[in-house]
């Protein structure tokens, strides 16, 4: 039941080019290459896709475990010009709020927004079907997601465009819920531009300009447009 002479140097073969992979990829990491995890290709002994593997296989090359783990997290990240966003626990925070505020801050009431949900459903569909890329699919949330604010800085509607960032994070597991606005605050903010521009009007330039200062810091832009003020939250 052993093996054959041939199986036996097939192998060997094997074995030896795997043994050289590694020296190879030691002697990148010695001279300040930075490995990735995250390829598409396996370039060792484990499976196509097998991620856990490849973090493993980083160690075989010379990495500690930890270093194994800044491979796997924050350099994949910056491989894929993402690191702002991901790739870190801070970073990975801030990406959220951001995906969070795209999805659910209302946009203006002018024409809808043309942004092609399709293309973007394709694209996101490609990125998992190609051994779960999550890295593509999460680029292509950010890339949906400054969409919908350029759109919004324009006052487009873009309800149907957060549906479908909704939908395509839904996928990955976030949840993007609508942010709990408090009941008559809507109304009171109406009220303070109002307000603002009763001040403005009687030329009380000063008491005016603290209203819209305050609510800056509470996150709320003012835009003075022809015909009066509008206002939205700031992302």
């Amino acid at each position: 039941g052993g093996l054959t002479a041939r199986e036996q140097d097939q192998l060997d073969e094997i074995k030896g080019d795997n043994n050289a992979v590694f020296e190879h990829a030691g002697r990148m990491r010695e001279a300040g290459v930075r490995l990735a995890c995250g390829s598409d290709a396996s370039w060792s002994y484990y499976k196509l896709g097998d991620f856990q593997s490849e973090v493993e296989a980083h160690m075989d090359t010379g990495m500690s475990a930890m270093e194994a783990i800044v491979s796997a997290t924050r350099d994949s990240a910056r491989s894929c010009w993402i690191d702002g966003d991901v790739g870190t626990l801070e970073a990975g925070k801030r990406a959220a709020e951001r995906l969070q505020l795209a999805a659910s801050v209302p946009g203006g009431d002018g024409p809808a927004a043309d942004i092609p949900g399709d293309e973007y459903r394709e694209r996101f569909g490609a990125s998992m079907d190609d051994d779960l890329n999550t890295a593509g699919a999460l680029a292509c949330l950010f890339d949906l997601a400054r969409a919908i604010n350029r759109a919004r800085d324009e006052s487009r509607a873009v309800d149907e465009a957060q549906a479908t960032l909704r939908e395509l994070a839904g996928i990955l597991g976030l949840t993007l819920r609508e942010r709990e606005t408090a009941e008559g605050a809507d109304a009171f903010i109406d009220l303070l531009v109002e307000l603002r521009s009763d001040l403005r009007n009687e030329k009380q330039f000063a008491l005016s300009d603290k209203v819209r200062d305050r609510l800056l810091e509470l996150g709320i832009t003012l835009e003075d447009v022809q015909g009066g003020t509008r206002w939205r939250r700031r992302d």
